[in-house]
């Protein structure tokens, strides 16, 4: 499949530099293996070590998710403002878009946590009230 991908690539009318698409290339995988991936494991190390183990599936996944949507608002986001000519190029507030999506991944990774609290609460005042030597009817 790959030796297919680069003969179309090479064989491509519309590719006038394959170099560059081959420097490109290698360059995603640099930056995925020497800054993505060590970035996501240090991310995952500290909130194994810092957070109580209940709280860390959410804010691992919204730490992820909050990544994730920064990787792909990032070309836009770095190209703000240059239209060549052409107003309908990037024609949007990228910035607002991706500030609103990061705030909406806070504020449900903040409703998860507070549930998960709520729910350990009552759990904690349910056994409490056990070994009080009450028991519940329901």
């Amino acid at each position: 499949m790959t030796g297919y991908g680069v003969a179309g690539l090479l064989g491509d009318p519309y590719v006038h530099e394959p170099l560059g698409v081959v420097r490109w290339a290698v360059a995603a995988v640099v930056l995925h293996d020497g800054v993505w991936v060590p970035l996501v494991l240090l991310a995952g190390l500290a909130t194994g070590r810092l957070l109580p183990p209940w709280l860390r599936g959410p804010v691992r996944a919204g730490l992820l998710t909050a990544a994730a949507l920064t990787a792909v608002a990032l070309p836009v986001l770095l190209r703000s403002g240059e239209d060549h000519g052409n107003p309908s190029l990037l024609p949007l507030d990228y910035l607002r878009g991706w500030l609103a999506c990061l705030a909406a991944v806070a504020a449900a990774t903040a409703a998860v946590v507070l549930l998960r609290a709520v729910r350990r609460r009552g759990a904690a005042r349910r056994g409490a009230a056990g070994a009080g030597g009450r028991r519940r009817t329901d």
